[in-house]
């Protein structure tokens, strides 16, 4: 089957030599009320996942009502941990995106769903699209995405910072941000790097650690030290690293994996009497709107997080007007953005090869 055509479920019921309406039940969801075999539901859905099946979300609403005069519900859905930046960030990109020419014909409405992270199972309508059409998703740790990876969600949905087999994404290499990191800061003068990071993992997180664990380790000749926060915030990061400061280990480099952990770090080097740069260099992940404007500006990467969500709803919306008919993964270039925090003297200036 040609992988670059609309999939249809006519096409799967040739393939599986199963009838339409048992596909349409299982792609629904809907097999325990149609008594459907699990034998048959599997075969069904590792079908859609493997040839790349997309609900077609307007021929959905050409049966039931006109796009042009009844809304869509567009979810965004993330968990209880995730940044709150984040989540404005999306509707408001939602909000813009969807004003252009281009995608003014999609009339929609955004619901917020969150969930536990390691609880995605748990969101009522999720895998039946009884509650939204289309779906932006964030913040799932390992768990979740095993659960999604191994069921199919009936609307059209966009991942966002994390690859889903057989769903559209748009992620950044975070794997190469850890390692810019511990270049950068090895490159300002620090010797006795620490990596500061959640408890709660993402695999965008999980990569910028282990980036930054590989390249600190061989510059340096010892492995970074790491902190765990209890969560994301600037209270967590404030918490975590008082609590490292005051053990005495050695630190002149930190690197943190969001900018809200480093601004909660600052306040703790500061009221230990240290100074930043001088006593330790800093840099953040995300580059958030307070960056700039602490003492010193944070240097940090810009995740391009304006740009990581502005393809991330585009996406959704190719998906939702027919232009895209197949799983599609975007990744967006991560920069680093240096600023006061780990410029040290004579080496003010240094460049690093990106």
């Amino acid at each position: 089957m040609e992988k670059n055509k609309q999939v249809t479920i006519r096409q799967l019921s040739k393939k599986l030599g199963v009838s339409i309406s048992t596909i349409s039940s299982v792609l629904n969801n809907r097999q325990e009320e149609r008594r459907i075999s699990p034998e048959t539901v599997k075969r069904v859905q590792q079908a859609a996942r493997e040839i790349g099946y997309l609900p077609n979300i307007s021929a959905r609403m050409l049966r039931s009502y006109s796009s042009s005069s009844y809304p869509i519900t567009i979810a965004v859905l993330t968990s209880f941990q995730a940044p709150l930046p984040l989540i404005s960030s999306v509707i408001t990109t939602l909000q813009r995106v969807g004003n252009e020419a281009e995608y003014k014909d999609i009339n929609f409405n955004v619901t917020v769903d969150m969930f536990e992270a390691g609880r995605v199972k748990e969101l009522p309508g999720l895998l039946d699209g009884t509650r939204f059409n289309a779906a932006l998703i964030a913040n799932t740790i390992p768990t979740d995405d095993e659960f999604l990876a191994e069921n199919v969600i009936s609307s059209p949905v966009v991942f966002i910072g994390r690859d889903i087999p057989h769903y559209s994404s748009v992620k950044t290499v975070a794997h190469m941000t850890g390692r810019q990191a511990a270049d950068i800061l090895y490159s300002s003068g620090s010797r006795n790097p620490v990596i500061l990071y959640s408890k709660i993992l993402t695999q965008t997180t999980i990569a910028r650690i282990e980036g930054f664990r590989e390249d600190a380790e061989k510059l340096s000749g010892n492995k970074p030290v790491e902190i765990v926060a209890d969560g994301f915030t600037e209270k967590n990061g404030y918490e975590a690293m008082k609590n490292f400061l005051d053990s005495g280990e050695k630190i002149d480099g930190l690197y943190t994996i969001t900018d809200s952990l480093a601004v909660g770090s600052y306040h703790a080097v500061k009221k230990k009497g240290l100074k930043i740069p001088d006593d330790i260099a800093v840099i953040g992940t995300g580059d958030s709107s307070v960056s700039p404007y602490i003492d010193p500006p944070l240097s940090t990467f810009t995740r391009s997080q304006y740009n990581l969500h502005e393809e991330a709803v585009r996406l959704l919306f190719k998906q939702l007007n027919g232009k895209i008919s197949m799983p599609t993964q975007v990744v967006v270039p991560v920069m680093p953005v240096l600023r006061e925090s780990t410029r040290r003297g004579s080496i003010a200036n240094f460049e690093i090869d990106i």
